[in-house]
């Protein structure tokens, strides 16, 4: 491929519906919920309101959203 060829990109993106979370049968006392439960839709508007937001900006918004 030369460098002057027209290159095309395609983006696919997926979202849940439903909230997405660790089975209750894999937490316990040793080894315990790391993260929240996670609606992706949730997340999509926390981030958009981050963005608009220069108050609440942080270098990590998924861990800022999903961590306990």
């Amino acid at each position: 491929m030369n460098v002057n060829d027209e290159r095309y990109t395609l983006e696919l993106f997926e979202f849940q519906k439903e909230e997405i979370s660790v089975p209750d049968e894999l937490v316990d006392d040793e080894q315990p919920l790391k993260y929240k439960p996670f609606n992706h839709l949730d997340y999509e508007m926390t981030l958009l309101k981050q963005i608009y937001d220069s108050n609440t900006k942080t270098d990590y918004p998924i861990e800022a959203y999903c961590v306990i």
